[in-house]
């Protein structure tokens, strides 16, 4: 079904298009030939059919490029949010993306569908960041980022209206207090109000809010749809919390609380099926089995520790990054560490792992956005992005997908908790699931410079 479905949308670009079905050497000929056209659309039909027909083979070393990237052009953030590295960080050590990077991946920009300006920071602070939306454009990919909306004018809502179909806006309370107490250094009305003005300047624009569930919003997150629409969100992605050790946070999970959890997501449910705005995400774990305790026991519990960290604690968090940070924590990626399956089961694969890798300003590559260690190689270093995305690391993190294990390295991934993989379906969960490796790899880290 979807190759006929790429062999028509093809055909509608070239109607001399033909293919022998049993060649894939002739196909990969006929992308050569459009590629020297610089006729970015067939390319990237024929990619996505490189993609299908290696996932469907499950293989291993893959003939397709990835259609989406992550790129991260600054690490900058100009907001200091309670769940996000950037409390403790400080942005000590941050900084933009060079030039010799994105030069570097023109090489698979004709294959690339759309790009993300993504990653820990705020991709709207980069003084180039209009120029390298233009390069993405050139190769006909579309663009995307997910901002806190903090900045904003009229002449950034015209070119987001000019490049842009979808936006992701980051927002986690429909109540001022709340919102400024999770997202730090970000003002509620300067929020509102720009969310307003991208409304009315880009009337067709997707705008998508993301809300990360946590002990602190759990009870206004009903409240959080029609908020939304009072804005003119069209859509709400709410995703899990994935704590770390590092920041002391592992009570915020609303795992933690699973009947309150489950009433309060129960009414945001509601909220939204009667509204326009449309709920894309919720994470679904708060809905399997039966909560052991009562409401009235779990929120005593969620009342015994203070609701948001005070100055003391982020001065310590900064303290501990900075001697962490001069460790470097980046490690190579082999089948030793990433490959490593762990004991929950699936059938396919990861949509991000399989389609949406992650680079670092510093030209790092990772396999996804919540991975920010294991480097499968560096474009700065490689000769070719083709040699790290068919690297044994990748390779034996296929291998792990198709033989029925989740790698142990995804486990507690917010977006494999959120249901949220089309390609990925969980067939087993047992408690190491919620064992966040990241987390325990970054306290172990940390502990040891602390000994």
């Amino acid at each position: 079904m979807w190759l006929e479905q790429l062999l028509k949308e093809l055909r509608q670009e070239d109607a001399a298009f033909s293919w022998n079905r049993e060649s894939l050497e002739e196909l990969k000929q006929v992308q050569r030939q459009y590629l020297r056209q610089g006729k970015w659309k067939p390319v990237k039909l024929i990619n996505h059919i490189f993609l299908e027909m290696d996932v469907e083979g499950q293989r291993e070393r893959v003939s397709y490029f990835p259609p989406k990237l992550l790129v991260e052009h600054t690490n900058l953030c100009n907001a200091q949010c309670i769940m996000c590295s950037h409390f403790y960080t400080d942005n000590y050590g941050r900084g933009f993306i060079e030039d010799s990077v994105v030069r570097k991946l023109e090489e698979i920009l004709p294959y690339v569908d759309k790009v993300l300006l993504h990653g820990i920071g705020e991709p709207f602070l980069h003084p180039k960041i209009s120029d390298y939306i233009a390069l993405y454009q050139s190769y006909g990919a579309e663009v995307s980022c997910n901002t806190n909306l903090s900045i904003m004018d009229e002449h950034l809502a015209r070119s987001i209206r000019d490049s842009f179909r979808e936006i992701v806006v980051s927002c986690d309370s429909p109540v001022k207090e709340t919102f400024e107490q999770i997202r730090r250094k970000v003002s509620f009305e300067g929020f509102c109000k720009n969310a307003r003005l991208l409304r009315e300047a880009c009337p067709d624009l997707h705008i998508r809010m993301n809300v990360v569930a946590m002990r602190q919003n759990l009870k206004e997150l009903p409240d959080i749809i029609p908020f939304a629409e009072s804005l003119g969100v069209d859509s709400v992605a709410i995703m899990d919390l994935t704590a770390q050790k590092l920041m002391g946070n592992e009570w915020d999970e609303i795992g933690r609380y699973p009947r309150t959890a489950r009433y309060y997501l129960e009414k945001v449910q509601e909220a939204a099926a009667n509204s326009k705005v449309q709920l894309v995400s919720i994470p679904q774990h708060v809905f399997c089995g039966e909560p052991k305790g009562s409401m009235e026991e779990e929120q005593a519990q969620m009342a015994k520790r203070p609701m948001f960290p005070d100055a003391q604690m982020q001065r310590r968090l900064r303290e501990s990054y900075q001697k962490l940070h001069m460790v470097k924590p980046l490690i190579p990626a082999s089948k030793g560490n990433v490959g490593l399956p762990g004991k929950t089961g699936c059938q396919g694969i990861c949509n991000n792992f399989a389609e949406t890798p992650f680079l670092s300003p510093t030209g790092e590559l990772f396999a996804c956005c919540i991975d920010g260690v294991h480097v499968y190689g560096n474009l700065k270093e490689a000769e070719s992005f083709e040699e790290i995305w068919n690297g044994e690391a990748y390779r034996s993190v296929r291998r792990n997908f198709y033989q029925g294990k989740l790698p142990k390295y995804c486990n507690a991934c917010s977006f494999l908790k959120g249901d949220a993989m089309s390609r990925l379906k969980l067939t087993s969960i047992d408690e190491t699931f919620y064992e966040n490796e990241f987390s325990k790899l970054l306290y172990g880290l940390a502990e040891n410079i602390k000994r």
